[in-house]
């Protein structure tokens, strides 16, 4: 998955996946939430 984010584009599929956090609910809860965090080649780290 390929994300803009403040004009530089992020590719999924090229970056290292560093960790992901899931709070165990279901994406139909209010209070979902699943994050990635992910490092460029360059050192850049997104979520």
């Amino acid at each position: 998955m390929k994300k803009i984010i403040n004009r530089k584009v992020y590719n999924t599929e090229t970056a290292e996946l560093l960790g992901k956090y899931w709070n165990s609910l279901g994406n139909d809860d209010f209070n979902y939430l699943h994050e990635e965090l992910y490092i460029t080649k360059k050192g850049n780290m997104f979520l």
